[in-house]
This record gives structure tokens, C-alpha cells and sequence, in this order.
């Protein structure tokens, strides 16, 4: 049966959790995934967070409903639909990157799966690593066909601004680690977004 707004009879349940211990915010939604991902789940919900008790159950929607859930949570994320492929994506935009600075995308690799950030840590990489256990965040090679770019480089950024008292730490980005893109914030968040959103077509090299 329904549950009502705001939480319902569910809240009762979620008081005194931190926020990375619940379900997500929905009403973020729509501006954090892609909407073909957001289909797929709907129509078939997977773990994705072991840790979080609470689980995401089968409504066994029809495509029409699903589309329309779909619709909705863009237009409350306030984000375009259908979804464009992100200019990260396309091979125009990885040359420039690479014209600009070469070895763009390999100095980005370094930083997830080297000493600098140690993304491998707590994440798994496909190819690259396996990860401390199966009780740790997402593979990074799902990033690309899970997350918008754009609220990907957000959360990089700033997690605790999206979501107080996540388990993805705060990095201390800029100038202290002055080797990575100069030590400039916004160069070293975009390159590592950049990075992750073209993971698998760097793997096939």
C-alpha cells in the first residue's frame, strides 16, 4: 500500500540514521543518475549499497509507469529530458583534453588508483582493482553508466555538502597535491570525473 509523503510510517524507522545509512533523497534523484540506469532499477532493483538495511523493493512496474517515474524525477532533479549524452563522453571532447594537456587521462588514472587520492581503498575498479571487499561503495566502472556528470564532479567536490555524513570523505583537493593539474581544484575534480566517465573506452585501449 502507499506509504505517504515525507516519510510515512517508513520515518519511524530512519529517525537517528545517518543519511548514508538510508535510501537515497529522492527528490535529488533525477539530477544525480542517468534516466536509462533509473529505468533498468526500477524495472529490476539490484544492492547497491550492502551496508544500508533497508531495501529497495520489486513494484513489477509496467514500462508506461516506469517511464513516467522516470519523467518525473527528472523534472524534480530540475534536469533535461530525454537524456543528451554528455559532451565528457564523446571522442571530440577527449581530444581537446589530451591536445591540451597530454597524458590527460592517464595522469587522472594515476590519481584514482595510486597514492594520491587512494580511490582503491574503499572502491572497487573493474580491471584495475578489486577493492578491499564486497561490503565497500560502488565499482568505479559503473560511474559512467550510473551518474550525470555534472553531479558527479558536485559530490568529487564535496560529499558531506550533498549528503552530511557520507562515507566518501572530504578530499583536500588544490594546492596539497600541487603535482596533480597544478594544484588546481576545479582542474584535478573535472579530471577525474572526466576519467571516470570514459573508464571503459580507456580499458579497451
Amino acid at each position: 500500500r502507499r506509504v505517504p509523503a515525507l516519510g510515512g510510517e517508513v520515518y519511524a524507522y530512519m529517525k537517528g540514521l545517518e543519511e548514508s545509512h538510508g535510501p537515497p533523497r529522492l527528490d535529488v534523484e533525477g539530477a544525480r543518475v542517468r534516466p536509462d540506469w533509473l529505468y533498468d532499477f526500477l524495472q529490476a532493483p539490484t544492492t547497491l549499497r550492502p551496508w544500508v538495511k533497508l531495501r529497495m523493493p520489486t513494484f513489477h512496474l509496467s514500462e508506461e509507469e516506469t517511464t513516467t517515474l522516470v519523467r518525473y524525477f527528472a523534472a524534480a532533479g530540475r534536469v533535461s529530458y530525454p537524456f543528451v549524452r554528455p559532451e565528457e563522453e564523446t571522442q571530440a571532447y577527449a581530444h581537446e583534453r589530451e591536445r591540451e594537456r597530454p597524458g590527460y587521462y592517464e595522469t587522472a588514472r594515476l590519481a584514482v588508483t595510486g597514492e594520491e587520492f587512494q580511490c582503491v581503498k574503499c572502491h572497487a575498479v573493474a580491471g584495475l582493482s578489486e577493492g578491499p571487499g564486497r561490503e565497500w561503495p560502488l565499482d568505479l566502472a559503473i560511474v559512467r553508466r550510473k551518474l550525470r556528470p555534472e553531479w558527479l564532479r558536485r559530490w568529487l567536490r564535496n560529499p558531506w555538502d550533498i549528503v552530511p555524513g557520507a562515507a566518501m570523505p572530504e578530499f583536500d583537493w588544490g594546492a596539497n597535491h600541487p603535482t596533480f593539474m597544478d594544484g588546481d581544484t576545479d582542474a584535478q575534480v573535472r579530471a577525474i570525473a572526466d576519467w571516470l566517465m570514459r573508464y571503459e573506452t580507456q580499458r579497451e585501449r
